[in-house]
């Protein structure tokens, strides 16, 4: 994924690995029709399946703890 500015240009590889899990992003150009197609995905599979969407919120929210956990915030400063 190339970005420049708030224009985006995704390899055929992306998009069809986007594509084998549910994403359609033909047309898209930016980065906020990136969020659109991430956000109609999410929404589609909250309906189709939620056991799937938790299970994905759960290893996001472990990946992110994880992160923090290995590059802690430095320390105020006084």
């Amino acid at each position: 994924m190339l970005i420049s500015g708030n224009n985006l240009r995704l390899t055929a590889d992306e998009i069809e690995t986007h594509r084998s899990v549910g994403v359609d992003l033909d047309g898209v150009r930016s980065r906020d029709q990136y969020a659109r197609a991430i956000e109609v995905w999410v929404l589609r599979l909250a309906d189709t399946r939620p056991d799937i969407l938790r299970k994905f919120d759960h290893m996001l929210r472990m990946a992110v703890a994880e992160k923090q956990a290995n590059n802690p915030p430095p320390p105020p400063t006084a």
